[in-house]
């Protein structure tokens, strides 16, 4: 197999069967995620934000980053979309969440025989939810801040929406 990339989740479990589609398991992913100790998606984020003149990741307290990123009403929404703030916070809690869920342990207990295939499928469910939703926020920016067209919204997507469930269970 070829060495994976950030991007390659979006092939998590195409039918490997299928020439023209590039496949790759959960499980490839989720070590190259481990083994690049997710230095490759930090470096893909800092990227993505040129105008946020970011070096790394910011740290911030929990409370800060529920203030800069929940948002109260359309009104409220639309003033923090213009903010470099909000994309600061949303970069933050991201990464910070990810590294939380995605661990060592979770791989130790995920990589066996007897781990339900439900519980495989769920992580690698929440995992590419997770890095659809930072490519949206990504998108959201580029629109903001770039004035380019939507690449990547789904209709009624809201970029957060699988860090919330995450963050529930």
């Amino acid at each position: 197999m070829e060495k994976l990339h950030y991007g390659d989740y979006i092939n998590i479990d195409n039918p490997p069967d299928v020439p023209y589609l590039k496949s790759c398991s959960f499980l490839d992913y989720f070590k190259f995620l481990l083994d690049d100790n997710f230095l490759e998606m930090e470096q893909h984020l800092l990227s993505s934000f040129p105008n946020l003149g970011l070096k790394s990741i910011p740290t911030l307290t929990d409370d800060q980053m529920i203030e800069g990123m929940l948002v109260v009403s359309e009104r409220d929404y639309q003033k923090k979309l213009k903010g470099k703030n909000y994309y600061k916070c949303n970069i933050a809690c991201f990464i910070k969440t990810f590294r939380e869920v995605f661990t060592q342990g979770l791989y130790n207990a995920v990589n066996q025989e007897v781990t339900p295939a439900l519980t495989v499928y769920n992580y690698s469910h929440i995992l590419k939810h997770m890095l659809f939703d930072v490519d949206c926020l990504i998108d959201i920016y580029n629109q903001v801040f770039c004035n380019s067209k939507p690449k990547s919204m789904r209709k009624g997507q809201i970029h957060y929406f699988e860090l919330h469930q995450v963050l529930r269970q």
